[in-house]
């Protein structure tokens, strides 16, 4: 993020979205803060796309793409353990934990 700051690219964090229009010549953002719209050459969208559709101007394509966006609970646990037998650096799958839960 510091990276691209530097490169002149803006990063906008923490910032609620009003609305998103999609042009040939980039795209223009209106925060709830409200404002003068902010004019960008791209975007980059990282949040839920079936909430995005609330705010973006979405084709009935995409809107249909978005619909079917499945969420699945994941969770990542790291530790570090120094044991004997334990290779360093490695992963490992704790296999009773993969996959789907029974009912």
């Amino acid at each position: 993020e510091r990276l691209l700051e530097q490169s002149g690219v803006a990063v906008l964090r923490s910032t609620r979205v009003a609305s998103v229009l999609r042009s040939t010549g980039g795209v223009a953002i209106t925060t709830a803060a409200g404002g003068a719209p902010l004019a960008f050459d791209r975007l980059v969208v990282a949040t839920d796309l079936k909430a995005a559709r609330s705010f973006l101007d979405t084709s009935a394509e995409e809107a249909d793409l978005f619909s079917r966006v499945r969420h699945l609970n994941y969770h990542t646990l790291a530790s570090h353990i120094e044991i004997p037998w334990v290779k360093p650096a490695s992963v490992y799958y704790l296999g009773g934990h993969q996959g789907e839960r029974d009912a």
